[in-house]
């Protein structure tokens, strides 16, 4: 059972499976970490990172409130590129330029006809290097947008 964003929580039912399962323990669900302290008789919610989060935004994420860990999750999720996609594109439908950003690159690309095919095969390997460099603009400009909205947080990789 997933809970949205930072609430206080009061389920008889998920504190008793917390009980359950010993004095300190936690559950992953999604990006969120629920951790049950015994000690104190609280259930307390972190937010995780992505898992593909770019190393570089890191510190940026760790500097952030819970309340902008949400969101920073959100938005970078609802941004970020998929690798199986963009990959699956430059194999059977070459316009992971265009969704990357590379307008002019990925025109150029389709006029070419690939580069007569040998700029087809290429882009098979720079593809993924292509999504998570996008992917760490993403990152950095959501880390950016949170800083100067705030005055904290770390502005990320431009």
């Amino acid at each position: 059972m997933c809970l949205p964003g930072p609430i206080t929580l009061k389920t008889d039912f998920l504190i008793s499976w917390f009980i359950r399962r010993g004095t300190e323990s936690s559950s992953v669900c999604g990006s969120q970490l629920y951790s049950w302290d015994s000690q104190f008789g609280s259930l307390a919610l972190m937010t995780l990172p992505p898992n593909d989060l770019p190393p570089e935004a890191f510190a940026g994420f760790d500097a952030l409130s819970d309340e902008q860990r949400v969101a920073f999750v959100n938005g970078y999720n609802s941004s970020k590129r998929s690798m199986a996609l963009m990959m699956a594109l430059a194999i059977l439908l070459p316009i992971q330029l265009l969704l990357l950003g590379r307008v002019l690159l990925g025109i150029l690309f389709l006029i070419t006809g690939g580069g007569l095919g040998v700029w087809y095969v290429v882009e098979w390997f720079l593809t993924p290097g292509r999504v998570r460099e996008y992917n760490s603009k993403v990152a950095g400009d959501i880390l950016a947008t949170m800083a100067g909205s705030t005055g904290t947080g770390s502005p990320g990789k431009d």
